[in-house]
């Protein structure tokens, strides 16, 4: 049934049936597939802050894990 809704709204088929199976699990997407669930909220006490539920922290990027082996190394020495 979703096959059929995609291909109503974009006019193709769905190509990417085997990147969807790898990837609906990871956590970054998890976080965005909240069906029903407010993705943000409203708060006065912070205006310039976007009000971004936080349930589960990102895990750390590629380039920051690096830095910060490359600076724990050189605190080690």
């Amino acid at each position: 049934m979703a096959h059929q809704i995609f291909s109503k709204d974009y006019g193709c088929k769905f190509t990417c049936e085997h990147a969807w199976r790898e990837l609906r699990y990871d956590q970054k997407w998890i976080a965005q597939s909240t069906h029903g669930k407010a993705k943000r909220r409203k708060c006065e006490a912070d205006s310039d802050s976007v009000g971004v539920e936080d349930k589960e922290a990102r895990p750390i990027g590629v380039k920051a894990a690096k830095a910060a082996a490359k600076a724990k190394g050189k605190a080690k020495l």
